[in-house]
């Protein structure tokens, strides 16, 4: 339906996608961002508004944004996630700081600050190759998300420990089990989700 900006105007790193999935209309929009601004603020609920009133049952906005290397977000990233719930997203996805971060959930949706490189050739050896496939289940009943799903497959960015081939490969064994429980250590504000990989309901 649409690739661009809902209010005709912006750059690369401000767009809007709506796209029609199994009958439900699901709209994606992505900015990049290291400030949070009254106009980044207003822009993002407009937006969400936007793609509300062109039919999207599902609206879920993609930052790139953060501190290169932290784990954690900062606040810039905790508050435009929370506005954009708060303005109605579904879900917020998150990416630039080249390794994972914390998520948590906010108002029962989900937030993942970061998944981390995945195909990366900007880097033929990082240190960190610990990336993840976030999948997501989402009930729409009567043209609204009822409930979300969500799954965690830690993977690493690459087939070798010790270089970078860039075919990303699912972790096995004790090493998937170690990136679980690693995410969920530097994830505390997920308020009784566990986050595992098998399709969990976010609270």
């Amino acid at each position: 339906f649409g690739l661009g900006n809902p209010d005709g105007e912006g750059s690369d790193y401000d767009f809007w996608l709506l796209r029609e999935v199994n009958g439900i209309r699901v709209g994606l929009l992505g900015y990049q961002t290291w400030l949070d601004t009254p106009e980044i603020r207003a822009k993002v609920r407009s937006d969400i508004s936007a793609l509300r009133d062109r039919g999207a049952a599902v609206v879920i906005p993609y930052f790139h944004w953060g501190i290169e290397s932290e784990h954690q977000p900062y606040e810039v990233q905790r508050d435009l996630a929370r506005v954009a719930i708060d303005a109605g997203a579904d879900a917020v996805i998150g990416t630039h700081p080249h390794v994972l971060q914390s998520m948590e959930t906010y108002r029962g949706k989900l937030i993942a600050y970061s998944l981390g490189n995945f195909s990366f050739g900007g880097n033929t050896n990082p240190s960190d190759k610990r990336t993840v496939v976030l999948q997501t289940r989402l009930d729409v009943v009567d043209g609204a998300v009822d409930g979300v799903q969500f799954r965690v497959i830690p993977t690493r960015l690459s087939r070798e420990e010790g270089f970078n081939d860039y075919v990303p490969t699912p972790y096995r064994g004790a090493a998937r089990g170690q990136v679980l429980a690693w995410l969920n250590e530097i994830s505390p504000s997920m308020n009784g989700t566990e986050i595992r990989d098998e399709f969990t309901p976010v609270r």
